[in-house]
């Protein structure tokens, strides 16, 4: 090779060498994004909408909330608030709605459990799933409340149903983040006549035969019965307007299922079935005194929960009592240095309660981490529940039961 070649060469080389050093690059920023798309999930969406209603004055709102699309929900919150309604006794006389009356979180599961907190003219909800089977069925709404219409509503006053932005979080299971929500709220127009106030019982396995009290109001005889399960009404008696008794042709699980009264007038009302349990006594707590805690289907007979206390936040445990029976529980809180005590409290069949763990256990002195809270108990059809709160953020987050310490 002579000086001439081996200087092209030596040029060529020279050429080459930036060349692949860009095309290496233009690589690593390739493979570093397909990296980056394939950790870091893209956000989902998801949209839920309140059903618009036309309830009569002295009838009963079922607030209805659904994502217009099934959608796997592992926790989250949802706000809402109204025109002129005030839920922290006692309501103002100009508000439209009453207190909050019940409510229920509805999984194909049973596995959705939580917290409906009322201030104000506003409620906020915050829910577990579990098993993130909340919101995977359009057959049912996730989330359904009840609120009292006033027997001095007058026939064309409205009511806004708005849905919170700014709370609004429903969490991904498969990305761990929250979807990007699309909300769509609602208007309860006061008018009509009929108007469904509660289903006994109405969860659970019902026997084919057994009797149904539905009541509410603007029951007028000829009305039907349709049900979203597979059962037919085979028996319907109209005991008062504000009364009805079906018996089902099969054994089916009513809870959740879609019961739409029609009278002959086709005026229709659609109820999404569950049992309204009442609270047995008002906690201490005045942040407890308003909540109205949501239970899963599962029943134990043993449960752990680590309460945390720090500053404004404080823990405690919630037990409805679905049996037919008073049940005894006892609770047991211990830390690692032993048992700081035991109680135990009663609760009347299909009664709840909702206790701080100060209020359970008074005077003993609480650590602020590493404590156990167990309760026990040997009845059957009993729901627990632990929560966390906070006094200055006026939030009650809910905890779900422990199997083991």
């Amino acid at each position: 090779m002579n000086r001439n070649e081996r200087f092209v060469c030596g040029e060529a080389f020279r050429l080459v060498l930036p060349v692949w050093a860009m095309l290496r690059m233009v690589m690593v920023v390739v493979l570093s994004s397909i990296c980056v798309v394939s950790g870091a999930q893209a956000q989902q969406s998801i949209e839920l909408r309140v059903a618009s209603a036309t309830v009569p004055a002295g009838g009963t709102l079922e607030f209805q909330l659904a994502p217009t699309t099934p959608k796997p929900i592992v926790k989250g919150r949802q706000g809402a608030s109204f025109t002129t309604g005030v839920f922290a006794a006692p309501v103002p006389a100009a508000s439209i709605l009453g207190a909050l009356q019940g409510g229920s979180l509805f999984s194909p599961g049973g596995d959705a459990s939580g917290f409906a907190l009322p201030s104000g003219n506003s409620v906020q909800v915050s829910f577990n799933s579990t098993q993130s089977l909340l919101g995977t069925s359009l057959d049912t709404p996730p989330l359904v409340l009840l609120f009292p219409v006033k027997a001095t509503a007058t026939a064309g006053q409205t009511e806004n149903l708005t849905l919170d932005p700014k709370i609004a979080d429903w969490v991904d299971p498969t990305t761990g983040q929250n979807y990007a929500v699309t909300l769509t709220s609602g208007v309860m127009t006061v008018g009509g006549t009929l108007s469904i106030a509660s289903i006994s019982p109405g969860s659970g396995t019902v026997s084919a035969g057994k009797k149904i009290v539905i009541r509410g109001t603007g029951f007028v005889a000829g009305l039907t019965v349709k049900l979203s399960v597979d059962a037919k009404a085979s028996t319907i008696t109209v005991v008062s307007t504000s009364e009805v008794d079906i018996t089902l042709d099969t054994t089916v699980n009513l809870t959740g299922a879609a019961i739409t009264l029609t009278n002959p007038n086709r005026e229709a009302a659609t109820f999404y079935s569950f049992q309204k349990y009442a609270s047995q006594s008002a906690s201490k707590h005045a942040l407890l005194k308003l909540a109205l805690p949501m239970f899963s289907t599962l029943t134990y007979t043993s449960a752990f929960f680590h309460p945390v206390l720090s500053g404004s936040t404080f823990s405690g445990i919630a037990l409805q009592n679905t049996g037919t029976a008073n049940a005894s529980i006892q609770l047991q809180l211990s830390s690692s240095s032993g048992v700081l005590g035991t109680t135990s409290i009663t609760v009347s069949a299909g009664r709840y309660v909702v206790r701080d763990v100060s209020e359970l256990f008074p005077g003993v002195i609480v650590p602020p981490a590493n404590s156990t809270l167990q309760a026990t108990t040997a009845a059957t059809g009993i729901q627990m529940l632990g929560f966390t709160g906070d006094d200055s953020a006026k939030t009650i987050t809910p905890v779900d039961p422990l199997l083991t310490p």
